[in-house]
């Protein structure tokens, strides 16, 4: 029988090992994803809450219900919560019709915040990983 040598017995069992404990993106992705209510049911114009985005590099933001309204999403990294009435950096242009706005940025604080407002029902939704 020929026997194995240690320098190689060393390699392969680390490696089984590795391969049977690492979970697949997949499961890392569900197991940490964020989702948090932006704006609720908006009917007027108003500057939002801010919410602490901190960790998240990925962020998916779904903004419905606008019939006849403008709203911005804003960004700040401001190291503590900043007041209501600032507004940040906005991300991307205004909607002024659904849709989502997919932004791969690290920011402290994320708010929607609506700017117009004649008509809708406004919602605005962030999924978020880091």
């Amino acid at each position: 029988m020929r026997r194995m040598p240690w320098a190689v017995l060393l390699v392969l069992i680390p490696s089984l090992v590795w391969a049977a404990t690492v979970p697949t993106v997949a499961d890392v992705y569900r197991q940490i994803r964020v989702a948090a209510q932006l704006l609720s049911g908006a009917t007027s114009t108003g500057n939002g809450t801010w919410m602490d985005a901190n960790g998240l590099n990925h962020m998916l933001i779904t903004v419905r219900g606008i019939t006849t309204a403008t709203v911005e999403i804003d960004l700040s990294n401001d190291l503590a919560e900043p007041l209501a009435t600032d507004n940040g950096l906005t991300l991307g242009a205004p909607l002024t019709a659904d849709g989502f706005v997919q932004a791969d940025v690290t920011a402290r604080w994320i708010k929607c915040r609506v700017t117009a407002y004649t008509s809708g029902t406004i919602n605005c939704v962030l999924q978020g990983s880091p």
